[in-house]
Order: structure tokens, then C-alpha cells, then sequence
């Protein structure tokens, strides 16, 4: 899922467009079995230093709890990295199985240094969405992380989504 969806940022930023509002609730699984990004209603041309691309009482201030904290001082001067932030919430929220209000919430795992680096402070963040999923595959593969297959992880993921409560963490093999 992950490089899936980075790779359509990769594509959105090259037209000169951020999201703004990237979630887990803007992030649809096709009838083909891929993922995709929906909900442009914040996407900012990156030419046209406007508020959002569709008319808006928001203001492009995106999800709180996903949203770059640029983006909520200034959503005007939003860029890459902001959505990239916006990827690394998604990801610790996938990791942890909670909300991403904490990074105390990331165990001590070979993604937690991945997931730190793509939410930190804007100009320490990964630059792309591609340098993130890069980051995340050397991370795996260092740390021989294996995941069970895409659908049954899918299910498993999209279930800790819905759910409040802590689903089961996927499962791993060393």
C-alpha cells in the first residue's frame, strides 16, 4: 500500500500539486486490489500559492492529527514534505494500530527511526515521498521483516483503521 500510494504523491507533486489532506480515510483500495488516493478538495497547485484547488470552509488546514504543522500555521507554503508527513502519520497509525498522537506510541522496531525522520521538524524530513518508501524497504530488508500476504495484511490493516481498540500487530519472522 505504502509504495502505492507513494508513488501516486510522487506523480501528484511532479504536476506541481499537494494533497494536503492525506488519511487513512483518503486512501481507497480499488476494485483491482490497489490502492489509491481520493478527496482532492485541499490539493493546492503549487504555482498558484492558493488556499486549496476547490472551494473550502476549511481553509486547507488538512486532518489535524495527520496534518504537517506548516500546513496548519501556513497552509499556503505547504510542499513536498508536508505531504510526507502527512504519509508518516498514516504509517506510524499502521505500525502502532492508534492514532498518531505520540511517538512514544512507536515500539522499537525497524521502522520507528523511518517513521520519526518522515515526521520530524520540515526541513529534517524525507525531501520525497520516494526517499521515504526508500527508506522503509532498507529498513525491512535490515531488519528481515517479512509480512504475511497483501490481503490478509490488507484486511488486518484496514480492520485496525475502523476499530478504536488495538487490532493484532501483523505478523513477523526473523
Amino acid at each position: 500500500m505504502t509504495r502505492q500510494i507513494c508513488s501516486g504523491l510522487t506523480y501528484l507533486h511532479n504536476q506541481g500539486i499537494f494533497h494536503r489532506d492525506l488519511k487513512p480515510a483518503n486512501i481507497l483500495r480499488t476494485t483491482g486490489g490497489g490502492w489509491a488516493l481520493s478527496d482532492f478538495g485541499l490539493a493546492r497547485e503549487s504555482e498558484r500559492q492558493s488556499e486549496a484547488l476547490t472551494s473550502t470552509l476549511r481553509q486547507g488546514l488538512g486532518t489535524l492529527v495527520y496534518a504537517a504543522p506548516e500546513q496548519l500555521m501556513r497552509p499556503r507554503d505547504v510542499d513536498v514534505r508536508s505531504d510526507v508527513l502527512s504519509l508518516g502519520r498514516i504509517l506510524q497509525h499502521l505500525v502502532a494500530g492508534e492514532l498518531p498522537l505520540s511517538d512514544d506510541l512507536i515500539e522499537n522496531g525497524p521502522l520507528r527511526p523511518v517513521i520519526l525522520r518522515a515526521t520530524v521538524k520540515h526541513d529534517r524530513r524525507y525531501a520525497t515521498p520516494g526517499e521515504l518508501m526508500d527508506a522503509i524497504e532498507r529498513a525491512l530488508e535490515a531488519g528481515k521483516v517479512t509480512w504475511e500476504a497483501p490481503e490478509d495484511i490488507a484486511k488486518l490493516l484496514v480492520a485496525r483503521m475502523k476499530s478504536p481498540s488495538s487490532a493484532p500487530s501483523p505478523s513477523r519472522s526473523s
